[in-house]
């Protein structure tokens, strides 16, 4: 930290926030200037050696995929010292956003007959439809893979499938499970030179990355070469207002013992709605009124409660600040991101 050169070997940290689940538990701030963020994805970059931090000499450069393309996005950067954050530059997406194309290819030994020329390039193109359901749409040689498949090989998260334009709608976060059954694991053997011949064991499969021969393989959520000059916390975000917003005062409830939480910490209210989670002093929260809320009670005990989207809907907002907030005891349950997303249904 005091400019001085370091040698030999050293941990370089990467972490991501995704989702109100990652952001809530991660304590970043999620204000800027008078207004909220709605984040489409954040990154942190630490390194250190030997136990001590390190900064950096020269910007690093950063490929992010994002979580969806959004208009007025930009990428701020955050001051460790002071939590504020800082606007570098809007962010502009591929041009291509209406999809995205992949292609596999088989990589065959040169002993190995094809029954039928170009046998084995499969492809699929997807469309999100919206935060959690995509469109994909598959060739013939990949749809031959999916007819092939044994109940325990399906792809995860298959919502429907019509056979005759072999199109799927699939639920977004099972995308990289059901492009890895369909189009990499598995190959359609009846094209293999003899119909009942056996697959040659010596295949090797690969994707093609961006970039490559393929010009329709495109991610277009993909922001290239993001400038990150120092170690610290990046955020791709669009910047929004709540519109009709409630000040509430809350008692907390435990649902299980009946009695009024008076220890509370930090209150992070998570409004679904948007991408982000946003921390208050527990006696004093600003919400949406129409929003999809849940909340976060962190006790000085290190406990922690939750009151649901479903639970909290059931709320009067309009029957004064005052607002009685049943909370679950979720101290056991949560002990990551994952297990959060799992509470709140997200």
């Amino acid at each position: 930290m005091d400019g001085s050169p370091v040698s030999g070997y050293y941990t370089l940290y990467y972490s991501e926030y995704r989702n109100p689940a990652d952001i809530a538990l991660s304590g970043l701030p999620m204000n800027y200037e008078d207004a909220n963020f709605s984040s489409v994805g954040m990154y942190e970059l630490r390194a250190e050696k030997d136990g001590k931090p390190l900064k950096l000499i020269e910007p690093m450069k950063v490929d992010f995929n994002c979580t969806k393309i959004v208009d007025d996005a930009a990428f701020f950067s955050m001051d460790d010292q002071t939590g504020t954050w800082t606007k570098h530059h809007d962010i502009e997406f591929s041009s291509d956003r209406a999809s995205k194309s992949i292609q596999a290819n088989a990589v065959i030994a040169p002993d190995v007959a094809f029954a039928e020329a170009g046998a084995w390039n499969m492809s699929m193109t997807s469309q999100q439809l919206d935060d959690k359901r995509t469109q994909i749409k598959v060739d013939e040689n990949a749809w031959l893979n999916y007819k092939q498949l044994k109940a325990d090989e399906q792809p995860k998260g298959i919502i429907s499938c019509d056979s005759a334009n072999r199109t799927f709608i699939i639920e977004t976060k099972h995308y990289d499970h059901f492009q890895r059954q369909i189009l990499i694991n598995r190959m359609p053997i009846q094209k293999w030179k003899g119909a009942n011949s056996a697959r040659p064991n010596n295949i090797k499969q690969t994707l093609l990355a961006e970039g490559s021969s393929d010009p329709g393989h495109t991610y277009p959520t993909i922001v290239k070469g993001l400038n990150s000059p120092n170690f610290g916390v990046y955020n791709c975000d669009q910047v929004y207002r709540i519109g009709e917003s409630a000040q509430v005062k809350p008692i907390y409830v435990d649902t299980k013992t009946g009695k009024t939480i008076k220890n509370g910490h930090v209150a992070c209210v998570m409004d679904l709605s948007y991408n982000g989670s946003f921390s208050f002093h527990p006696n004093h929260l600003t919400l949406n009124k129409k929003g999809k809320n849940a909340v976060l009670l962190f006790t000085d005990q290190k406990e922690i409660f939750l009151i649901n989207e479903e639970a909290f809907a059931r709320l009067d907002l309009e029957g004064g600040q005052h607002i009685e907030f049943p909370m679950k005891d979720v101290t056991k349950e949560l002990k990551s991101s994952d297990d959060l997303r799992k509470l709140l249904d997200i």
